[in-house]
């Protein structure tokens, strides 16, 4: 596979899936202009141009593909009265995070499939848009990407998403990994808001918080700055945190209370119910909160319900085919249960032993970060925490933009903190005190499962932060690397068995296979273990030959 030449390729392409809306930026890698352009023209729109296109698809009953998606999928659903004998399928990103609130998927597809099957309809559409805005300069095999995943996301999950981009067509199996690169969200949106740096006078060592606030997840994450304007760098203080408490929980809230307030009265369908939630998503959600607007919302009320009694009307609070919710009822039951989550993250990276007391500056971004409630409940809870609480402008391209910068200055983020301990599975010395008999290699003095340590949860990694190890291997046989992971703050395992009651986590695999002609010789092996990325790297050099591994090419 040999080393990754980033000039070989003309253009980074960054992509945003999201929860509830996916984007797309790129920009010319060579001299001169390397100005981001956002893909703004999407099929079916609603609107005559967006920036985003919304992460749906609609699948036919028992089929296990799908070509509609996006806002053709909503289009065939809603007016081709698609729900009688089709399935919309939406939030599925969130499936990756275990996501109990997700309906599950219908029978017979899988997590890995229906995202498949979005990136491969939404990277079709960006090709055309490209060959359009490019002309004779597009060239698919000059391209390469730079895909952003939430902050709390497992190594699994980061796994699923890279072999998705290959079956999908973005990226071929045999490419080199570094064509793909998987960036954090959080830390996309930083560098996007780190241009505003310079327009609060935010200088060398102050720092700044990011609060990516999107549909699915809020992404927090601490950076400080280092250096001055021409060689800025910025540097990961808190480790990045995530929960699932974005925006589309608002919706969830909602249905749950017009359930309760209409089901007790009377039949009420599920489309029914999806119809009220649409009309308060689109025109009441990212409103609600507005300055002087403490008088509640009035929500249309779709025909199927206002045809019922008038007696059964008045019970449940509709009048004049609108139904009245009060600004104390939305704020307890809808808002609050999310925003007070999203809170409680910003007071713990706040709360950090090396974050600065008052922060320089929080910067607020994502599609979320537009709701005035959550911006007045942040203002207000921490205007004496912070010198500076910005939202920042079009802060729902933040990540798909700073994706794009990312992969223009790939070491602009000169150290990350490790999420987890990691090591590898060795064969050390026996120690009669302190293994077990059982985990001795029979007819040997050597222990045949023990932890070897390579980062350490919440230690400082620099962007080239790289751990050597030298070994030997056999030409006869396949060499097997196995990494595992662990979450102990404190602990080191000895073993990677849990008989020490430390759990942990295979998380990569890597099959390597001697040059063959060898005559069983055993051959040196030095292998290079790149922790301070998103994806963890590994180059393992055999003789003259280097093979660049990335968890997800960890199971061939």
């Amino acid at each position: 596979m040999g080393h990754f030449r980033p000039e070989d390729y003309d253009y980074v392409v960054g992509i945003d899936f999201g929860t509830t809306y996916s984007g797309c930026s790129f920009a010319y890698t060579g001299a001169g202009n390397r100005e981001i352009e956002d893909i703004i023209r999407w099929p079916n729109q609603s609107q005559n141009v967006y920036s985003k296109t919304p992460t749906v698809l609609l699948y036919k009953c028992g089929a296990a593909t799908t070509e509609w998606w996006g806002e053709y999928a909503y289009k065939n659903f809603w007016y081709a009265k698609g729900y009688l004998h089709k399935k919309l399928v939406t939030r599925f990103k969130l499936l990756l995070n275990n996501d109990s609130s997700v309906p599950e998927l219908p029978p017979g597809l899988q997590v890995e499939g229906v995202i498949r099957d979005y990136l491969k309809g939404f990277h079709k559409h960006i090709m055309v848009q490209l060959e359009h805005s490019l002309g004779s300069r597009y060239n698919p095999d000059k391209i390469r990407y730079c895909l952003t995943v939430p902050a709390g996301w497992s190594d699994q999950a980061k796994i699923i998403m890279r072999e998705a981009t290959i079956n999908a067509g973005i990226i071929k199996s045999d490419d080199h990994p570094e064509r793909l690169t998987l960036i954090s969200e959080p830390e996309a949106a930083a560098l996007y808001c780190q241009k505003n740096c310079e327009e609060f006078n935010l200088t060398d060592g102050q720092q700044f918080l990011i609060c990516d606030a999107g549909g699915g997840t809020v992404d927090l994450v601490t950076f400080e700055i280092s250096g001055d304007n021409s060689d800025r760098t910025l540097k990961e203080i808190t480790t990045a945190r995530g929960e699932n408490c974005g925006s589309t929980f608002l919706d969830c809230h909602m249905r749950n209370l017009l359930k309760e307030k209409i089901s007790q009265h009377m039949v009420l369908s599920p489309i029914t119910l999806e119809e009220m939630t649409k009309s308060f998503v689109e025109k009441h959600k990212l409103m609600f909160g507005e300055k002087g607007e403490r008088d509640g919302i009035y929500l249309e009320v779709p025909s199927a319900i206002c045809d019922a009694d008038p007696a059964v009307l008045e019970k449940i609070g509709v009048d004049d085919y609108n139904m009245f919710f009060s600004y104390e009822e939305l704020m307890e039951r809808v808002f609050e249960p999310v925003v007070s989550k999203v809170i409680h993250l910003i007071q713990q990276q706040l709360d950090h032993p090396e974050a600065r007391k008052p922060m320089d500056a929080i910067f607020m971004v994502g599609g979320f970060s537009k709701s005035p409630y959550l911006e007045s409940r942040i203002r207000e809870t921490f205007k004496d925490r912070a010198s500076i609480i910005s939202a920042a402008p079009r802060g729902e391209l933040a990540v798909v933009r700073g994706a794009v910068m990312l992969g223009l200055q790939p070491t602009i983020v000169s150290q990350r903190i490790a999420k987890h301990t990691y090591g590898i599975q060795t064969r050390s010395r026996f120690d009669c005190n302190e293994d077990p008999e059982e985990y001795r290699i029979t007819g040997t003095d050597l222990c045949g499962n023990r932890f070897h340590l390579i980062v350490k949860k919440n230690q400082k990694l620099p962007n080239n932060h790289v751990v050597s190890h030298n070994y030997t291997i056999s030409s006869t046989n396949k060499t097997a690397i196995v990494i595992y992971a662990c979450d102990d703050d404190n602990v080191v395992p000895r073993w990677v068995q849990s008989t020490d009651g430390v759990a942990l986590k295979q998380v990569g695999k890597f099959i390597l296979s001697a040059p063959a002609n060898m005559n069983g010789d055993e051959i040196p092996l030095k292998v290079d273990f790149y922790f301070g990325k998103t994806e963890i790297k590994i180059d393992a050099h055999v003789l003259e030959t280097t093979t660049t591994f990335t968890l997800a090419y960890a199971n061939s």
